[in-house]
């Protein structure tokens, strides 16, 4: 999906000490409360993701923006009531949250909010990821395909979790670009800056929290109340929303899902039980109060018009996110997909392809022996045709690879007689057997499940031009 244009240059992302990338710093420490700790997610323990000294460096990064910010940024924005509500406040910033999970922002006691370094961390590396991919025309699914491997992923498959550059192909000289650099920030900047005013909002109205004396309803109506209130100081500063549909949609990848659920009615149920579930109304209150006060948002752009158009744009990306939460089929096409993400499912793509290509200068030798490159083609399944995109690496008779028709990404692995393959797949917990005939460029064959290699329907592949 598109973004906005990025803004003029203004700092290097990685000097945090630098006039925005302070603000964003400062105003990330107090988010609070638990609303954007994920529900519903599978405990797992994220440890290696980043290491201990990585998280203490980055977080004596955070932490000197961030008080100072507060009060000369943040505080100048407040009313005299409000600040008063919010006296008292303090920041812990733990390396990782005590939930051990990678997103989890929260707080404890009356009024200690918890930042933890891991989960700062991480939404940094994915803004960047966001800005390098949309820079480059490359499809932004592939970053939100990796939160989704954290989720269902196992670590043992890659010996430890893998980081978003090296899982996404970023380049370690990303932000050289001054274009990636100004929009990862933007887009850090703006998602952070909500967190923390919504979290705001719940101790500035003395939020109960969400223990069993608080119904789902009256927090679901506090969560809207936080919502607001947020919107309404970012309003004032005037703070741009470049990148809060971002974080929403990574927050779908990594929360509860139609698809985790046996039943519609057990799905029905974590929902009623979920404090503060990014519902489909939720979303599209906020995307209300984006257009009720775009021409306030628009004010930090360089041009009204410019400040507008791109403020009507996240307001229809978080509709988007909206879409995503009611609609049961696509939310179990996320959970699919998600699942079976590998490594090299998550290399860069171009919108509309089911699988990057990757670079044609790593090809073995073998290539020219055929069976052995990037193809493109048909498969059949059920009697419908889906395009579907191919990876095959040869080595004398023995074929492996990938494959992907845009429910997720299943593995080959096989040997070559002749000018035949017979090859077994693997996507998720399905598995089965496939045929391709070479003649010319072109593949062509059926697969099955199982032990057929026949009942599933057929695919027909011809090679992708270096």
């Amino acid at each position: 999906m598109p973004l906005p244009p990025p803004l003029p240059y203004t700092g290097r992302h990685p000097d945090v000490t630098g006039p925005l990338r302070v603000l964003v710093t400062v105003l990330v420490l107090v988010v609070g409360l638990s609303t954007l700790r994920v529900e519903g997610a599978v405990a797992r323990d994220y440890v290696s993701l980043y290491d201990d000294e990585t998280l203490a460096h980055w977080r004596d990064r955070y932490r000197p923006g961030i008080m100072s910010n507060l009060a000369n940024v943040l505080v100048p924005n407040l009313t005299p009531a409000e600040l008063s509500a919010l006296r008292g406040l303090t920041i812990d910033m733990p390396l990782r949250a005590a939930t051990g999970g990678p997103l989890d922002f929260y707080a404890i006691g009356p009024a200690t909010v918890v930042l933890p370094a891991l989960s700062l961390k991480l939404f940094d590396d994915l803004s960047v990821a966001y800005a390098w991919l949309w820079k480059q025309g490359y499809s932004l699914e592939t970053a939100l395909e990796y939160v989704g491997l954290l989720k269902y992923g196992r670590e043992s498959d890659y010996g430890r979790w893998p980081q978003p550059f090296e899982a996404l192909g970023i380049p370690d000289d990303a932000l050289d670009d001054p274009d990636v650099d100004s929009l990862a920030q933007k887009i850090f900047k703006s998602a952070v800056i909500f967190i923390l005013l919504h979290e705001m909002g719940h101790v500035l109205h003395q939020h109960p929290g969400y223990g069993p004396e608080v119904t789902r309803q009256e927090a679901r109506a506090n969560e809207a109340e936080a919502d607001a209130f947020a919107l309404e100081v970012m309003r004032r500063l005037p703070a741009q929303p470049t990148g809060m549909f971002l974080f929403f949609q990574t927050l779908v990848y990594l929360g509860p899902n139609r698809g985790d659920f046996d039943s519609e009615a057990a799905y029905q149920r974590a929902l009623e039980q979920s404090t503060h579930p990014l519902t489909a109304d939720r979303m599209r209150a906020i995307a209300g109060l984006l257009r009720r006060h775009s021409s306030d948002f628009a004010n930090e752009y360089g041009s009204r018009e410019e400040g507008l158009a791109a403020v009507t744009f996240v307001a229809d990306q978080v509709d988007g996110v909206a879409d995503m939460v009611a609609d049961p089929d696509l939310q179990r096409l996320i959970a699919q997909t998600s699942r079976r993400a590998t490594l090299a499912s998550l290399a860069p793509r171009r919108p509309g392809e089911t699988l990057g290509s990757g670079d044609p200068t790593d090809r073995p030798e073998e290539a020219a022996g055929g069976f052995s490159g990037t193809y493109d083609g048909v498969i059949t399944a059920a009697g419908v045709d889906f395009p579907v995109r191919a990876l095959f690496t040869r080595s004398g008779d023995r074929l492996t690879g990938f494959y992907n028709f845009g429910a997720g990404v299943g593995q080959l692995d096989g040997i070559i007689e002749g000018d035949t393959a017979y090859l077994e797949w693997r996507s998720g917990p399905e598995r089965g057997r496939a045929r391709l005939t070479a003649a010319g460029d072109t593949l062509s064959g059926t697969w099955g499940y199982f032990d057929s290699v026949e009942d599933g329907g057929t695919w027909q592949l011809g090679p992708v031009a270096p």
